[in-house]
């Protein structure tokens, strides 16, 4: 139950926070944040991740919807392990559904972070979301396999080493056939 809160307060953050940004900023207008390093800019992003895919709205919404339905199932049949792959795939959740409730009623999704340190596109808490939430579940992911306990490996006992030597012998190129040793003296 509170995975679904986590999720939820994502919607509800972002879809508040771009309600402001629309009613307080102008299409294209700037709002420093922290002076040299991050500003509030409102832009329109009709595109999906990185602005990919312009042009494109229904199929994003489709693959969006598909992405959200499978998580959902994953975490009705407990298929996450851990609490923090759920945990991942709620914050990857509530920001699909943030950025897809803009798609839907606005026909763009609303964009507000820009970088001042670094290019990079402008992005809004749902993207942070999703960032975030997929870098954390990758990091489970190869935790939990690199955490699980090898198996370890016994030596071979002495009669597995002997039957191992003879099998190999058996691929051991031939050695020369003894020649005489003065051919001239025949």
């Amino acid at each position: 139950m509170l995975l679904v809160f986590i999720a939820a307060l994502i919607v509800l953050t972002d879809q508040l926070f771009k309600g402001w940004i629309v009613a307080n900023i102008a299409l294209g207008g700037e709002m420093a944040l922290i002076p040299g390093l991050l500003q509030l800019t409102h832009v329109h992003n009709y595109a999906a991740a990185f602005s990919m895919f312009g042009g494109m709205r229904i199929p994003i919404i489709i693959v969006t919807c598909i992405v959200c339905v499978v998580i959902i199932v994953a975490l009705i049949i407990n298929k996450p392990r851990s609490a923090w792959q759920r945990f991942a795939l709620m914050l990857v959740l509530g920001g699909a559904v943030g950025n897809l409730i803009d798609r839907i009623a606005l026909g763009y999704v609303v964009d507000m972070f820009q970088t001042l340190f670094v290019k990079f596109p402008v992005f809004n808490i749902a993207d942070c979301a999703i960032v975030v939430g997929g870098i954390l579940f990758c990091i489970c992911i190869i935790a939990e396999d690199t955490g699980k306990k090898k198996k370890k490996v016994e030596p071979f006992s002495q009669s597995e080493s002997d039957e191992i030597y003879e099998k190999l012998k058996e691929f051991a190129p031939m050695e020369a056939e003894d020649e005489p040793a003065d051919k001239g003296d025949a």
